[in-house]
């Protein structure tokens, strides 16, 4: 058992006669000591942990509120706190190594396994280690699986926090009652110099749920009530007594939270406050003009952060319906927890205030479809979760219109009907079905008339050519020599209208010109540019 001693910091003077390390010492079996233990009010499970675990709902703690407590299986000493999805905190001195299996009871009952891939100390001022580690978790435990971690209680002061009560738990998995009477820096030459809150627990009389902490309780968490909900303050590190007292001494958790957030930004995690500063932020959908139908495209989502706090465990999840999810999104310090084809969530430890982060979406071919709703939700600490809606509206295409035909080309005729893809395509064609008449029985190609001195021709146009990058031009020739070509020089009417029956997405095109002079010939010249 490791001896160490420590030095008032601040509060009231506590002088134990002696403090230990609470390793797990040979012939010690009882770890945490309650006043007046009963299994039925203290226990956090009923039944054969190591088999089948169940909450004991009649703990006066509310045993489902620490879900995120874990323990190895097969052992009932050492309890790890989940500080994020993927990271535990534990005290160093007694920290197991990687490959251990730290086990978790959700809300439902159901056992959530994870394994330690690495751990890192927490260094004091001196860059020498505290008695505090972070633990790194194999894989992130996801909100389906029902393990929520817990926020660290974050008070003004140090002084704010004297006088907290505590939930304390310890060896064989079981919780008492405290509250904090003071802090102190250990000086221990195995533990270093780590600022330490105390517990005390008066030996002559008190609550019955009064607890103090005994060898082999190492590691196990402290928390307090936030809201109602557990908030962790410490991690037990050393143990003490006089002939009054026995007390406890845990790493405080709010005094490392910067040197914690270091650690876990490099996956995208800070740690959570209980209450967290007020947070704005927006979402929104920065397009470029045309966003084409079966073409390549992308377009960006913008989060800002347009408050006056920091945005920490910021979240910006993106979802698209079946079959339309975009090959790749880009987002520069982003960590991408799920990355489609559907659903798209990125998570960051912070955004600052004032930045704004973009995030790129990029399709090979955009989905031929009228209207690609996009929801995207964000959240952040101090933020609650928010959800908006755009709509990427795809412009249609030609490549879209003629994907399937066995000649897909502006001037391929598959259905050799003599009217190319192109123009079956601007006047309301099928190109897969041989046909002078449109798809709504209407006139397909231009039809011209001449009265007196004028000439008029009619024919269909699509009502968003402009849109879809078609431009319908009425070109007149003497000769019908391919360079002789050129536009008219007197238009007397350029209008259009209804078509008569309607036809949803058309309208008619009638141009009528002065017929007057040399004869000449009369075409109307389709073009795309997508």
């Amino acid at each position: 058992m490791l001896r160490a001693s420590v030095s008032v910091k601040s509060g009231p003077s506590i002088v134990p006669l002696s403090l230990s390390a609470l390793f797990l010492v040979a012939g010690w079996c009882h770890g945490l000591e309650i006043r007046a233990y009963s299994a039925t009010r203290h226990d956090r499970f009923t039944g054969d942990v190591a088999t089948a675990p169940a909450f004991n709902d009649s703990a006066w703690y509310g045993s489902r509120n620490f879900s995120g407590v874990g323990w190895i299986p097969g052992e009932a000493s050492r309890q790890f706190a989940l500080v994020s999805p993927k990271h535990v905190v534990f005290a160093r001195h007694f920290y197991p190594g990687e490959g251990t299996t730290i086990r978790f009871l959700n809300a439902d009952g159901d056992i959530v396994d994870r394994t330690v891939t690495g751990t890192e100390f927490i260094l004091n001022d001196a860059s020498l280690p505290t008695d505090l580690c972070l633990m790194e978790l194999s894989a992130p435990i996801t909100a389906a699986e029902k393990v929520p971690h817990f926020p660290y209680l974050n008070l003004a002061s140090e002084s704010a926090y004297t006088g907290t009560s505590l939930t304390v738990f310890g060896w064989t998995m079981k919780a008492g009652r405290g509250s904090i009477q003071a802090f102190q820096n250990s000086t221990s030459g195995d533990i270093n110099t780590t600022r330490l809150m105390v517990f005390r627990y008066r030996r002559s009389s008190g609550n019955q749920d009064d607890a103090y902490v005994v060898g082999g309780d190492s590691g196990s968490p402290t928390f307090a009530s936030a809201g109602g909900n557990p908030a962790i303050v410490g991690i037990h590190s050393l143990a003490g007594e006089t002939t009054t007292y026995y007390y406890g001494y845990d790493s405080f958790i709010p005094a490392y939270v910067e040197k914690l957030d270091a650690l876990l930004a490099p996956d995208g995690y800070r740690m959570t406050p209980a209450y967290p500063p007020s947070v704005t932020l927006s979402s929104s959908l920065v397009q470029p003009a045309t966003l084409r139908q079966a073409h390549a495209g992308s377009c960006h989502f913008d989060l800002s952060n347009t408050g006056a706090n920091d945005a920490g465990n910021a979240r910006f999840t993106l979802h698209f319906p079946a079959g339309q999810g975009p090959d790749a999104i880009s987002a520069p310090d982003w960590i991408a927890e799920s990355a489609g084809p559907e659903d798209w969530v990125f998570r960051r430890a912070n955004l600052a205030t004032a930045a704004t982060a973009r995030f790129t979406a990029t399709w090979s071919a955009v989905p031929s479809v009228a209207s690609l709703l996009v929801e995207v939700t964000r959240v952040a600490d101090g933020a609650p979760s928010a959800m908006q809606t755009f709509d990427l509206e795809p412009v249609p295409s030609f490549r879209s219109w003629s994907a399937g035909l066995a000649d897909a080309t502006e001037a391929g005729d598959p259905d050799g009907d003599g009217v190319p893809n192109l123009l079956e395509y601007a006047f309301g064609g099928n190109g897969g079905v041989p046909s002078l008449r449109s798809e709504s029985g209407g006139l397909l190609l231009p039809e011209i008339s001449m009265s007196g001195d004028g000439a008029t021709v009619r024919f269909p146009v699509r009502a968003d050519a402009a849109r879809r990058g078609l431009v319908y031009a009425i070109e007149f020739s003497e000769d019908l020599e391919a360079t002789g070509w050129q536009p008219a020089t007197v238009v007397l009417e350029d209008a259009t209208a209804p078509l008569d029956p309607p036809v949803d997405g058309f309208l008619l095109r009638t141009v009528s010109w002065d017929r007057t002079g040399p004869r000449q010939f009369a075409r109307v010249k389709v073009t795309l540019s997508e």
